[in-house]
């Protein structure tokens, strides 16, 4: 197995976001952020009373790499790879080395422009894994009782874990399953996998910037760590 695609995701749930004047909030998190997010923000024009999921504002860099979506009371903070990415040696550490820098700005700019708490958090990790066979790679891995299973086109796996990172009691929630190319029913070699870990919602924090990256640096920690045991085929280490 060979990771071929990687992208990173924070999910900041905050105690509510006054966007009143989008202009300036939008260039106070660009400067504050040291520019990278340098593209041209959007601003949607959505009434007060739509779906918080719908984002209010997106802050993004020129070539989309990096994503900030503003919502009512949640931003996510999104990070991409590229082919320059893909074409460096220590790829993907490289990646997970960038997306820290750049959280550790973030975390303390979303707190001191938005005045709010942050009073829960999310992170969450995809990857996309090239091997001969997604299906049968699934099947090996996860089920053990391959009667039903013998001839079938299509599998995923996901399960629920829940352990304590930082003294904070975390789910985490694995998903994989086999992505099949559009054009080519039987061309099956990619393997989507996802890892999206969030301290529980029924415990109300109020989360520093320090808290913030102490949490996802400890969560590339242990799964860096403990990859093997959720992908038994994979030999290898994410952030080494």
């Amino acid at each position: 197995m060979k990771i071929i695609g990687l992208n990173i995701q924070t999910a900041f749930f905050t105690s509510g976001l006054i966007l009143s004047d989008k202009l300036i909030l939008s260039s106070q998190l660009i400067k504050e952020t040291g520019n990278f997010l340098n593209g041209d923000p959007i601003m949607l024009p959505i009434p007060p009373d739509a779906p918080p999921e719908f984002p209010r504002m997106i802050l993004k860099s020129k070539n989309e790499k990096y994503l900030l979506e503003i919502k009512s009371s949640r931003i996510d903070f999104i990070v991409k790879d590229d082919q320059a990415d893909k074409s460096q040696k220590n790829y993907p550490a490289q990646l997970i080395k960038d997306y820290q820098t750049k959280l550790q700005s973030l975390s303390s700019s979303i707190i001191n422009i938005f005045k709010t708490k942050v009073i829960r958090l999310g992170f969450v990790l995809n990857l996309q894994f090239k091997v001969n066979d997604a299906v049968e790679a699934v099947k090996k891995s996860y089920i053990k009782d391959i009667k039903f299973t013998k001839d079938i086109f299509d599998v995923n796996a996901g399960f629920l874990n829940k352990i304590t990172i930082n003294n904070l009691t975390t789910n985490i929630w694995f998903r994989v399953n086999a992505l099949r190319s559009p054009e080519k029913d039987k061309d099956n070699k990619i393997l989507l996998v996802m890892f999206d870990m969030n301290t529980v919602p029924e415990k109300i924090l109020d989360l520093t910037d320090r808290n913030i990256i102490d949490f996802t640096n400890s969560s590339l920690e242990y799964l860096d760590k403990n990859l093997k045991n959720y992908l038994p085929e994979y030999d290898d280490r994410i952030n080494a």
